[in-house]
């Protein structure tokens, strides 16, 4: 089966291949610090987006008409922060990248507004709410929460791990270069 994701080609195991490692099927796994307390973060006003910004991301991103391009590019920013096992040098082997959007509090803006005017699957409304609170503890799980709409419950256990800072700064720079990394640290910290 093949999914795309923010113009990625996501290819998941047939039937075949599902039974024959069982030890696989469950197995997220996600870095974190050890001992690192939950940041909470107080409620961050609401990112409003101006007109020209609107229509530059539909450019980039393309108009947001359903549920599953909706979930698409969520699943597509969120590999900023979380690697699949295939994408260990931010390629996902089998795959042709069209655009990749960064985690930015407009593109989170835009996907919300879009979320609204579509019929979509409450979770990923869920999930835009917490982005735009900078709430990206449960990423991985956010990450797992769109594909599942999109494809359904994951039954082939996806090998899913959050990105350290430095890998997340290293994958930004990839994709978007300085002024990424630039806009990254101005509205992230």
């Amino acid at each position: 089966m093949a999914i795309v994701v923010g113009g990625a080609i996501l290819l998941l195991p047939n039937d075949e291949n599902a039974n024959s490692n069982q030890s696989d099927r469950n197995n997220t796994q996600v870095e974190t610090k050890e001992n690192a307390e939950p940041k909470i973060s107080p409620i961050v006003e609401e990112y409003s987006l101006s007109e020209e910004a609107r229509e530059r991301i539909a450019t980039e991103m393309g108009e947001i008409e359903d549920e599953e391009f909706l979930a698409s590019n969520i699943m597509a920013m969120a590999l900023q922060k979380v690697k699949l096992h295939e994408n260990e040098n931010f390629e996902i082997a089998g795959t042709i990248i069209r655009h990749r959007p960064q985690i930015t509090r407009e593109n989170i803006a835009f996907l919300k507004e879009k979320a609204k005017t579509i019929d979509s699957d409450p979770v990923l409304e869920e999930i835009l709410n917490k982005w735009s609170q900078e709430n990206f503890t449960d990423i991985d799980k956010d990450f797992m929460a769109a594909k599942n709409v999109l494809t359904g419950d994951d039954e082939y256990g996806y090998e899913i791990k959050k990105r350290t800072f430095e890998k997340e700064e290293q994958y930004i720079m990839h994709f978007y270069g300085e002024e990424g990394l630039k806009k990254h640290k101005e509205q992230w910290g």
